[in-house]
């Protein structure tokens, strides 16, 4: 399935991504008074920065300051780029940005595994400070040419980067995600994800994609 988000689009099942943001939502000075921060924590956040060219598929990296930690790449699609990995048409449907004018796209399913998921991550600005909440949006919008729908589309915190050199599903913690985890059908406009994290402290890296098994997607 392929998703467009705010942070992108989805192969088979696909969650297009675009506008990630991760704010400090409360924490206590030293002297006990509680004030909140509204810097955004996450560097480029709706994928508008770009070094270098859009060619093919799983280009995530022309992105400044993004990844993906798995073998297969994320796709990344631009206002700029007059064909394939465009905006607002593409060869997966149509849809203008949530904000700015690009987007990513990753596969958070497909059935039989047929086609990998694909993973987008970035680090953040400082690393996490242990007991503060957080909190963290981003949008998300399943590609027309998507044969399939799911939930779980998550964002998961970590103090190391995940790197594997395979592909392999990430499975772990799903720390933020829509409050009711619906199947992410709509393809027209974003669906908001949004949530509050409790930092255990260290965290420096945030990852966007599907961390739960097949059998509980």
């Amino acid at each position: 399935m392929k998703y467009k988000t705010f942070i992108s689009s989805i192969k088979n099942y696909s969650v297009t991504s675009k506008k990630i943001t991760l704010s400090i939502l409360t924490f206590a000075l030293a002297n006990g008074v509680i004030a909140q921060d509204e810097t955004d924590m996450v560097e480029n956040g709706s994928f508008e920065q770009i070094e270098g060219k859009i060619k093919k598929a799983g280009s995530i990296e022309v992105a400044v300051g993004w990844m993906s930690p798995t073998k297969t790449s994320a796709d990344l699609f631009a206002g700029r780029v007059k064909e394939g990995f465009s905006v607002p048409q593409n060869p997966f449907g149509k849809e203008d940005a949530f904000d700015g004018d690009n987007y990513i796209g990753i596969t958070t399913f497909s059935y039989g595994d047929k086609e990998a998921r694909t993973y987008v991550s970035t680090k953040l600005k400082t690393p996490m400070r242990k007991g503060l909440k957080y909190a963290v949006k981003f949008y998300v919008s399943l590609s027309e040419g998507s044969k399939y729908a799911a939930n779980n589309v998550a964002a998961n915190f970590s103090k190391k980067q995940y790197n594997i050199a395979e592909d392999k599903s990430i499975i772990g913690e799903s720390h933020v995600m829509h409050v009711e985890n619906p199947v992410f059908n709509a393809m027209f406009g974003w669906d908001e994800v949004c949530g509050v994290y409790t930092a255990t402290g260290g965290e420096k890296f945030l990852t966007i994609g599907n961390f739960e098994t097949n059998g509980d997607t």
